[in-house]
């Protein structure tokens, strides 16, 4: 439940680089989640994600 309440973006994100993990090189992965976690980073659920926290309410994820 709790990795389920979080961005739907991180958690394929997340899901996406343990599979790449397990069948890339190190060299292919790495360059693939640096990508991942900018692409990741300046999404719309980002900015909501700390905006919610600044106003001390849980996030509306969009997905974007």
């Amino acid at each position: 439940e709790k990795v389920a309440g979080n961005a739907p973006l991180s958690l394929r994100a997340m899901k996406a680089t343990v599979r790449r993990c397990m069948s890339a090189s190190f060299d292919a992965w790495h360059d693939d989640m640096l990508k991942m976690a900018r692409d990741v980073r300046q999404s719309e659920d980002a900015k909501e994600g700390v905006r919610a926290f600044l106003e001390k309410r849980k996030p509306v994820w969009q997905a974007r």
